[in-house]
Order: C-alpha cells, then structure tokens, then sequence
C-alpha cells in the first residue's frame, strides 16, 4: 500500500445552472483578454523574448492593474504559509490541459498550447484548457494576519516591463479581470 490513505469517495456535487452560467462568462472575459495578446504574438508586436507565454502577459495585466507584484495559486500561498482571506476574488489565468476531449492519450502534447501551455485562443478545442486563480499578496494574511512584505523594486521593474503593452495605470483599475 502506497503512503496515500484510502478515502471513500463521495459523489461529486454537480454545479448549479447559475454557477455554470458564472464558469462560462469568465471563460469568455479570459478568452476576450487573451484574443489582442495572441494577435500581438502573432504580429511579432511584443517582445516575446520576455514575454514567452499569454499568461506571462495576463500577470503583467493584473501587476498593473492592481499595483501588486506577487501572484500565486492558492495552494501556493498556503505553501508560503499564508492563507487567502475570505471572499477575496481570483485573477483567471489558463491552466495547463491534463488531457484532451477528443481522446488524446496523456503522453501526447496538447495542440493548441502556447510555449507554457497558455492556449492559443484560435485554435479548435480552448474549451479543454481549465482555468486557473491567482491571489496576489494583498489578498492573503498569515496566522497574525500579516501580509507578505511588499517590494517597490519589484512593482516599478513590472511596470516597465508592462510598458510595451500599453495599459491603463495602476490607479485607474484596481478591480480583477473576469475573475
């Protein structure tokens, strides 16, 4: 037997036809988001030496948007030993595909994946590619209810990274995209 305890397995709850409603519209803002990023890649617009993937681009987004730097899965923030705090909102990004719909085996690459497994919005099947949520370090506290220290550094060098991409100021949104 392996280190993994057996657990009896409960049946999966089934989402509501408004949490589904909910799931499909913020596909569709991340599909919308992703879209310029995509047709920039594919016009040679954005320096792709720095930005290798759609999500690298969404953080970005986000960085500027929310005037934040530090961006993690909540999982990742637990691992750093701080906890999300309650009714704080995601920032969508693209998961990585565990396998296709139309019977693709595990072992072989998903097609339409980006560099990272960001996905390329016009390509057949995005419907597969699961997102995911960050939190960034305003949106997490430890056991004190202290949140993770805040780097100007890191804040101005995101900034000017962000440059090319011709997005609003901090101050002019504060509020996730679509999460």
């Amino acid at each position: 037997m392996n280190n993994r305890q057996q657990t009896t397995s409960r049946p999966r709850k089934m989402p509501s036809a408004a949490q589904l409603a909910a799931s499909r519209e913020r596909r569709a803002a991340l599909i919308a988001l992703s879209r310029p990023i995509q047709a920039a890649r594919k016009g040679g617009l954005l320096p792709w030496a720095e930005f290798a993937t759609v999500n690298e681009c969404l953080v970005l987004i986000y960085q500027r948007r929310t005037g934040q730097t530090d961006f993690e899965t909540f999982m990742g923030w637990k691992e750093r030993g701080f906890s999300v705090k309650k009714g704080e909102t995601g920032f969508a990004i693209w998961g990585t595909p565990l396998s296709s719909h139309r019977g693709q085996p595990d072992d072989q690459p998903a097609a339409a994946a980006d560099h990272a497994g960001a996905p390329d919005p016009e390509a057949e099947g995005l419907s597969w590619f699961p997102l995911c949520y960050l939190f960034h370090a305003g949106q997490v506290a430890d056991a004190n209810g202290q949140a993770p220290a805040f780097n100007p550094v890191a804040l101005a060098f995101a900034q000017a990274k962000a440059a090319p991409l011709a997005l609003p100021a901090p101050a002019d949104v504060r509020a996730p995209v679509a999460a």
